[in-house]
């Protein structure tokens, strides 16, 4: 498994980047890229749209991809939610480091099959339907019932 790391993305051009290197549906020019744009621009203040950039460990080299996280509980006084709305490339690694860096927030994955699956069999699993996602006008989680590990640090 190649090793990463990650960084929030500050600009909304690095974020660009990286989806470009991705080959994603918010790379400039394709079909979610307004939407996505602005769902970051209205949240990214608020940190309530997060995109963190993903970074082979030890090289100077560019981002290869990202992971979007979206704030899916309510109001600032109860410890912050975050729900893992898109990752790619597709490993439990990499929530695992994000998670990581937010110490004082619980962040929630949905369960998908990856190679490196045995990071997460230990994280708890809960059925959950997030209707907080309905605020946010980019979003790859449908608002229904689905599945999703806690992730632990």
């Amino acid at each position: 498994m190649v090793k990463m790391q990650v960084s929030l993305a500050e600009t909304w051009q690095a974020i660009e980047e990286a989806a470009v290197t991705a080959k994603t549906c918010v790379s400039p020019n394709r079909n979610n890229w307004d939407k996505a744009h602005q769902t970051w621009e209205r949240y990214q203040e608020s940190k309530d749209c997060q995109y963190w950039l993903i970074h082979p460990s030890g090289t100077n080299r560019p981002s290869v991809g990202y992971l979007r996280l979206l704030k899916v509980s309510p109001g600032t006084t109860l410890r912050p939610t975050y729900l893992v709305d898109y990752v790619n490339p597709s490993q439990y690694l990499v929530p695992y480091l994000v998670a990581k860096a937010l110490p004082d927030a619980t962040v929630i994955v949905k369960v998908f099959g990856v190679d490196d699956d045995y990071l997460a069999e230990k994280w708890p699993r809960i059925t959950l339907s997030l209707p907080a996602l309905e605020r946010y006008s980019y979003s790859n989680t449908m608002v229904g019932v689905s599945e999703f590990k806690v992730i632990l640090t």
